[in-house]
């Protein structure tokens, strides 16, 4: 299951106006994200993350990511681990689209 809320920024994880996601469709779009991300250098963006994520996973753990969402196919969109923000991923152009998809029949 995933849930995705508007970010506040690096200080706190939303924790309100969540959205969750527990269809096997939004599922898999969950999965590609985690799957096809390949790992950045360095440190998180300076400026805050358009989103926070949580995936929980069946085994009972669940991880917190920041999203930052491009829907310009010439720039990157990327996923930071909120735990650890020097640990982040590049969202595929096809990642991305199928995120931004999720969102809009999130709302």
């Amino acid at each position: 299951m995933g849930s995705i809320s508007k970010s506040d920024g690096f200080s706190s994880f939303q924790e309100r106006d969540v959205v969750t996601f527990d269809e096997s469709e939004s599922i898999r779009v969950f999965e590609d994200m985690l799957r096809e991300a390949d790992e950045l250098p360095g440190v998180a963006n300076s400026v805050g993350p358009e989103y926070d994520i949580e995936v929980h996973f069946e085994d009972g753990e669940t991880n917190r990511y920041y999203l930052w969402l491009n829907d310009d196919p010439k720039s990157v969109s990327s996923l930071y681990d909120a735990d650890d923000t020097n640990i982040g991923y590049r969202l595929p152009a096809d990642v991305t689209e199928e995120l931004i998809d999720l969102l809009e029949s999130g709302d």
